[in-house]
């Protein structure tokens, strides 16, 4: 069903999916929410709290910034990357 749909292709002898799976804007939320609460960080880089998010699952740049912007005024997105937490 999956190979029909072109969800996966075949490729390097391995099968892997057309599309990279990213996380889901709630769950980019909730880690940066985590990351802001066990470190008592205010201001921080995005890329300490998406660490915890395999490659797969990191948001670009774009996403993030969205992300972010519909976060209920949760978070701002600063300059160079920094991630302001005002909860």
């Amino acid at each position: 069903m999956a190979l029909v749909s072109g969800d996966i292709r075949f490729e390097e002898e391995r099968w892997k999916p057309t599309k990279s799976i990213g996380a889901t804007p709630v769950a980019i939320l909730a880690v940066l929410e985590n990351y802001a609460r066990t470190t008592g960080k205010r201001i921080f880089r995005a890329s300490a709290a998406l660490q915890f998010l395999s490659a797969e699952q990191q948001p670009t740049a774009d996403d993030l910034q969205r992300i972010v912007e519909e976060s209920g005024h949760a978070f701002e997105l600063l300059p160079n990357s920094m991630i302001k937490y005002k909860r």
